[in-house]
């Protein structure tokens, strides 16, 4: 059984065009090295299979991401006596300003589970500062 479903168009959307530019059925590939370098003419910096996802992962979320992910949710309610931050979010800020390269999305994420559409610290500083 096929359905089928009419349109009325106005005048205007009659005589309007769609156009794509030509540049727009070109395909770009993104290619993944090992030594971060432009891929070489033979090819063989380039990364395949898990590697090459592992590197996309990598530049998305970075290198610490999963230490950013460990102290966020681990070590935050812990209390400070047993390693973690007692929920104390200047703590925390101290904790993850040691981490070389921290996955900041999950971090603001983590923030607004936590406290919502509150300004982070450093944005009630810097509000003050202005005034």
């Amino acid at each position: 059984m096929t359905m089928t479903r009419s349109m009325t168009l106005t005048h205007a959307q009659k005589k309007k065009k769609i156009t794509f530019d030509e540049g727009r059925n070109k395909v770009n590939y993104i290619y993944y090295t090992g030594d971060g370098e432009k891929p070489n003419p033979e090819h063989s910096n380039v990364l395949e299979g898990k590697l090459a996802r592992n590197a996309a992962k990598v530049q998305q979320i970075g290198n610490d991401w999963q230490l950013t992910h460990d102290i966020l949710f681990r070590e935050f309610k812990q209390p400070v006596d047993k390693g973690g931050c007692g929920s104390n979010w200047d703590l925390l800020e101290e904790r993850l300003g040691k981490v070389e390269d921290p996955y900041f999305s999950i971090i603001g994420q983590f923030w607004r589970m936590l406290y919502g559409e509150a300004p982070r610290n450093e944005e009630l500083r810097m509000q003050c500062r202005k005034i």
